[in-house]
Formats: C-alpha cells, sequence, structure tokens
C-alpha cells in the first residue's frame, strides 16, 4: 500500500480503516490513485461508500415497501411478514 493510499486512510479512519472502505480502495483504478492526492483519494472513498450505504438502505427500503424479498440461494421469492 502506497504512502498516499495509507494517508487518505487515515484521513477516513484515524483508527485504522474497516472494510468498506477498504473494498471501495480495491474498486479504484491504479491510474486514477496516481492521479489524486490523498485528500483527494478520501473524499473519493468516502463518497463511494456514502453511495453503497445508501444504495442498500434504498434497497432495504424497497424491498419493505414491497412486502417481499428475493433470496438469491434459495431462488425463490419471500414475503416479509
Amino acid at each position: 500500500m502506497s504512502i498516499k493510499t495509507q494517508r487518505a486512510l487515515r484521513r477516513i479512519a484515524p483508527a485504522g480503516p474497516d472494510g468498506l472502505t477498504l473494498a471501495m480502495l480495491k474498486a479504484v483504478p491504479d491510474s486514477v490513485i496516481a492521479a489524486l492526492a490523498s485528500a483527494q483519494l478520501a473524499d473519493l472513498l468516502r463518497a463511494m461508500a456514502s453511495v453503497s450505504i445508501h444504495s442498500k438502505d434504498l434497497a432495504d427500503f424497497e424491498a419493505c415497501a414491497n412486502g417481499c424479498v428475493w433470496d438469491a440461494e434459495r431462488q425463490a421469492l419471500r414475503e416479509i411478514i
């Protein structure tokens, strides 16, 4: 992990990055990391994590609003009671 990446991660979470932040970092191409300063990389990772969390919350809301969820493991539609 580069010094730039370590600095960006410390800006986000001084105590250490969480799993979501590390997953977001893996999704960023090396060319993008090279083009950004550590502060910009931290901003990008925060924005990506925020979108991910919002997307999950929206999916949960829609599942509850529809009264059912898709169980991919069992390939079945499950009603929420």
